[in-house]
């Protein structure tokens, strides 16, 4: 079994940006996102991250590793 690793996240954004353009998302209310580049995974901290859940992939990212909290 592989285990999943995830980057918990105090607050509901992220800016990834590790070897490729800046990119922010939203982070959901459950579940956890890839970055579209790098596919490293952002979950809000204190969530159940054990799915992925960005159905609307495109409403995730507000432009179009290394993270940090968006502000």
């Amino acid at each position: 079994m592989t285990t999943l690793k995830v980057n918990y996240i105090d607050g509901d954004r992220v800016i990834c940006e590790d070897d490729h353009p800046r990119v922010y998302y939203v982070l959901p209310e459950k579940g956890y996102i890839s970055c579209r580049y790098c596919e490293e995974k952002y979950a809000r901290k204190g969530v159940d991250a054990s799915e992925r859940h960005d159905p609307n992939w495109e409403n995730h990212t507000l432009t179009g590793g290394s993270a940090k909290i968006a502000e």
